[in-house]
């Protein structure tokens, strides 16, 4: 069908037509064409309808009036010279070619086929045999025929005619590939029927099963042009051998698998080399693409641009499957994103290395988009008649890449899985999974992740400008409109005097607005906006078994970082050397940065011009662990025979027993995560601002906040058993470190010296701020909008009932005081506005260092003992069903963590102002002042406690050879008993906390006033 489409865009034809004999000829491949035919109905009418049709072009080998036929009940040829088939040779019987060159193209067909010679090419032809087909050669080539279709614009490259080695027969058949130096196969098929058949391709050489390259193209406008489309498409066709019975390929050199497919229905599947390489073939995608867009109106003009760009490289992998799959290299086994799989026992195995590692695929992406806009516009809206011009524009540029993984999958449904390397096995974001068990086994045997990565990048710039002018036509709708737009956002608060301030200063605004007869407008802002992202995930190694998991590392290390593991038997992880259970680790960053500028002159305001220019920017940062994880059903064991045990960030759980056992040290840690982040806001302008529901200003004011953070913490280890007992034992120390360790049973750890310690989650903080405001200060005071404010407080309180009545009071408190300000000649009300300048600013820095402790939970008993040093216990909860013995060769500890906050702030604020003012009470008048004020504060805070351990059973028992120190530490239980050959000491630990702060202000009044004063005075 996409042939067809191609062809009907080159020759600028419409589905429906029947091809003449002239386009017919024009063909360079295969089609299918829907042509119109007339079709008569059941009831006698007739329709119209498309109906397929398949044309096809000629193929080299195709059979045809000028090619050769040769058959025969028996057909044999032989000589010293070479034997070039390009039409069909038939043998019921039998067919036995031999020469020193042997080169098919067309069709060998016979009951029992054997081919011999120096040379032996199949290129595009087939050999099709009933029960035997042997080839014999010292080199031996299958290749599929690619063609070329289309044209410049529109083209692809295709397999013409498959290169195929066929046995038919369902029942018995053999198929027999044998070269002295070399077998190369290029997107060839070999398919063996034969239910006990056999399918052997041996080389005293090299086999290599190749891919062949395929791709597509279509083209529409040059590289330059603002509409083009530019589309190109790469892939692999892989060689294809599928069998009902047994497959075997093996080389006496490398054995190199690209993208191939080697399936056996129901026999052994077994592959042999000096080296096997199983890899992935690749598909590939590039887009160029430009969408360009114009219109036009009366007085204006429109245009938009899209820009796409898209590179792709993706994997496609080998697949290898068979009833069993048994792949041996007498060096190494590399799977790279493939699969091999089996219905039973699936075995690899090398003299030196396995890797089974994921393959990469790759996503890049561009993406440009532009809006632009200008021209004049007019018409009535919200009460104005208006006429204007305008231009704005707006560009969108985003770049993403990103990496992803195609892991490699190895196993079975039913049976067990064996990977065998004498060297050294890795393993990179593989998946692992059998029926059975399965069993790991090398020198060393590493089982790494990968990582997908992806960045992205977004810039957004726009720009608007414009001018108009009209005329208030209607000021009712001018009054509304203003009126709305005032009370949205305005500043005020929620209290009943607040809305009342709000409403009235809206509705003078409002009345403003409509009393305007003619408006005029000018404004300009442009911004832009810059954001980055990025990070990368870990793809860890993935290994389940329904069966029993064995990691056996024979001569060195067992390393995992943060694999998935689980088996429903047991599990047995031997090193000779040391064990680590580590972990991978997630990432990510974000910044962005923005920018505003510009101004606005509405003549409709009070404060007819403004400005404003602020800018911002962000940046975060997370790093995360993953830990390995370990899930067995039944006992897990792990033996470290000459090196150490690190379990780091990582848990181990079994439902029966765990034992640990190490030459030198076990250590159980807790893995370090990390995220920071930090802002900054920058603002300056000139307009207005409510300061508060009865001070206003206008005028240039300027601002900055800036604020970070940062934050450390712990990602626990744990160690379990839910059915059993838990046992550690270390040649050297033994080391538990923020992590928990619990057992349905007891729990048994013996090492030289036993340190169980806490850690700490850190953090720190910083905020600070300054503002500046340059310009004229407007403000209402009066007793009166106190007692308003206070008695509202006290209606609306939810506080308990003792709190309401304080509040009550509180109210009838500035009742009193509005009575005696008029009594005793005060003012009832003040209003000023005078011109000056205010700065403040703040800053607040907080520290925190939590101490993280560890968990030891028994539902038997607990037993910790040192054969040559010290036992301590930091930060410890140990609690025991049974009994806790603490028994130490040399000094026993027990002790609290210790944690600690801080906090440090200060602020400051200064001002000068000077203007007039106007008072309504016992003392009413107009007056003039200046004042200045200024002020500062700082606090501190500083407290560290402790963090105790404790330990509570049915039975405690504390022995030391040493001293037994207990500081911060509490024991409970129904008997305790001590045997300390040194001394005992027990120190309470107390927490501090210390505040101070202080603060300091200055101000000063000047006055000149006139008006009139009265005074009454009350018995």
């Amino acid at each position: 069908m996409d042939a067809g489409i191609t062809f009907a865009r080159e020759q600028r034809l419409s589905p429906g037509i029947t091809l003449s004999e002239e386009q017919i000829a024009r063909l360079t491949g295969d089609i299918i064409w829907l042509e119109t035919q007339t079709l008569t109905l059941t009831d006698g009418s007739t329709a119209d309808v498309l109906v397929p049709r398949v044309y096809l072009t000629a193929k080299p080998g195709d059979l045809h009036v000028h090619g050769g036929l040769i058959s025969a009940g028996k057909l044999a040829a032989g000589g010293a010279g070479s034997i070039i088939n390009n039409g069909t040779l038939a043998g019921r019987q039998t067919v036995d070619l031999s020469a020193d060159n042997i080169k098919n193209s067309g069709l060998i067909q016979g009951s029992k086929i054997r081919l011999r010679g120096s040379g032996v090419d199949i290129e595009g032809g087939t050999v099709s045999a009933d029960t035997l087909l042997t080839v014999e050669a010292d080199r031996l080539r299958i290749a599929s025929a690619t063609g070329n279709s289309g044209s410049g614009t529109d083209g692809r490259t295709e397999t013409g005619r498959i290169a195929g080695l066929y046995i038919t027969n369902t029942s018995d058949g053999l198929l027999s590939l044998k070269a002295g130096q070399s077998i190369d196969f290029t997107a060839a098929g070999l398919h063996n029927k034969a239910a006990n058949g056999q399918t052997q391709i041996v080389s005293g050489g090299r086999i290599n099963l190749d891919t062949a390259k395929l791709s597509s193209h279509s083209r529409q406008g040059g590289w330059g042009d603002k509409n083009r489309r530019r589309l190109t498409r790469t892939s692999e066709a892989g060689t294809q051998i599928k069998a009902s019975g047994d497959i075997l390929i093996a080389a006496k050199d490398n054995l190199d698998i690209r993208q191939g497919s080697i399936v056996s229905d129901n026999g052994r599947t077994t592959l042999s080399g000096r080296n096997v390489h199983i890899t992935e073939g690749r598909q590939t995608l590039d887009l160029d693409q430009s969408v360009y867009g114009k219109s036009r109106g009366i007085a204006s003009k429109q245009t938009s641009l899209d820009r796409y760009r898209r590179q792709h490289d993706e994997a496609v992998g080998s697949r290898i499957e068979g009833k069993e799959v048994v792949v041996r290299a007498e060096q190494d086994v590399n799977v790279r994103g493939s699969n091999v799989v089996s219905d039973g026992l699936t075995l690899l195995r090398a003299g030196h290395d396995v890797n089974i590692t994921a393959a990469e695929n790759t996503y890049s992406d561009h993406e440009f988009h532009e809006r632009k806009r200008a021209g004049w516009r007019g018409g009535y809206k919200d009460g104005l008649v208006s006429v204007g011009a305008g231009k704005s524009s707006q560009k969108l540029n985003q770049d993403d890449a990103s990496t992803g993984l195609t892991a490699s999958r190895i196993g079975n449904t039913t049976g067990n899985t064996a990977m065998i390397a004498g060297n050294r096995l890795t393993t990179e974001a593989a998946v692992l999974a059998s029926g059975g068990d399965i069993l790991l086994q090398g020198r060393d045997v590493w089982l790494n992740t990968g990582h997908t990565a992806s960045q992205s990048s977004i810039s957004i710039q726009t720009k608007q400008s414009g001018v108009s002018a009209g005329l208030t036509v209607n000021p009712f709708d001018a009054a509304k409109t203003g009126y709305h737009r005032n009370m949205r956002g305005s500043g005020y608060s929620g209290s009943a005097v607040g809305k009342t301030i709000q409403r009235d200063d809206a509705a003078g605004k409002a009345v403003y607005a409509a009393a305007t007869g003619g408006v005029s407008t000018v404004g300009h802002q442009k911004s832009s906006e810059n954001r980055h992202s990025g990070g990368t995930r870990a793809a860890v190694t993935d290994i389940s078994a329904q069966g029993s998991l064995n990691i056996i590392a024979t001569g060195g290390n067992i390393r995992s970082e943060g694999a998935k593991l689980s088996a429903e038997g047991h599990a047995l992880l031997s090193a000779a050397e040391s064990i680590d259970l580590g972990f991978a680790r997630d990432t990510a960053a974000q910044s962005g940065r923005r920018k505003r500028s510009g101004f606005s002159m509405d003549n409709r305001e009070a404060v007819p011009f403004g400005t404003f220019n602020d800018r911002s920017e962000a940046q975060g940062s997370l790093d995360k662990a993953t830990g390995t994880q370990l899930s067995v059903g039944g006992t897990a064991v792990l033996q470290a025979q000459k090196g150490d045990i690190d379990i780091v960030g990582s848990s181990l759980a079994a439902r029966d027993d765990v034992t640990l056992s190490a030459g030198r040290h076990i250590n159980i840690r807790s893995a370090r995560n990390s995220q920071a982040r930090s802002e900054r806001q920058i603002g300056s302008g000139i307009g207005t601002a409510v300061i508060s529901d009865t001070e206003h200003f206008a005028g240039w004011m300027k601002n900055r906040q800036d604020g970070s953070s940062s934050q450390i913490g712990r990602g626990k280890s744990q160690v379990g058993s839910l059915d059993g007992h838990v046992n550690i034992q270390a040649g050297g120390s033994y080391t538990q470190q923020v992590a928990d360790v619990a057992a349905a049973g007891d729990i048994n750890i013996t090492a030289e010296h036993a340190d169980i310690l806490d850690d700490h989650n850190s953090g720190s903080s910083n905020q600070s701020g300054r503002d500046l405001k340059i310009g004229t200060f407007a403000k209402v005071s009066s007793p009166l909008i106190d007692l308003a404010n206070a008695a509202e407080g006290a209606v609306k309180s939810k506080a308990d009932g003792r709190t309401r009545a304080l509040q009550t009071l509180a109210a009838g408190a500035q009742a009193y005081s509005a009575y005696h300000t008029s009594a005793t000649g005060g003012a009832l009300v003040k209003a000023e506005a005078g011109f000056g300048f205010k700065t403040a600013g703040s800053s607040q820095n907080r520290s925190q260092n939590i101490s993280q402790g560890n968990v030891l939970n028994v539902g038997g008993n607990l037993n910790i003992r040192s054969t040559e040093a010290d036992i301590r216990l930091q930060h410890t909860r140990a609690q025991a069903a049974g009994t806790i013995r603490l028994d130490s060769a040399a000094d026993l500890t027990l002790e609290a963590g210790q944690s600690a906050r801080a906090s440090d702030g200060k602020n400051s604020s200064f001002g000068i102002s000077a203007g007039v003012g106007v008072s309504v009470g016992a003392q009413t008048g107009v007056y003039a002042y200046a004042e200045a004020g200024g002020g500062k504060g700082r606090n501190r805070y500083f407290a560290q406690t402790h963090d105790g351990t404790t330990l509570k059973a049915g039975r405690i028992e504390l022995y030391s050879r040493g001293d037994t120190a207990l500081k911060g530490a509490a024991a409970s239980a129904d008997r305790i008993d001590t045997g300390i050959k040194g001394r005992l000491k027990n120190q309470t630990l107390r927490c501090t906390c210390a505040r101070n702060w202080r603060a300091r202000s200055l101000c000063g009044l000047v006055k000149n006033a006139s008006g009139s004063a009265s005074s009454t005075i009350r018995p």
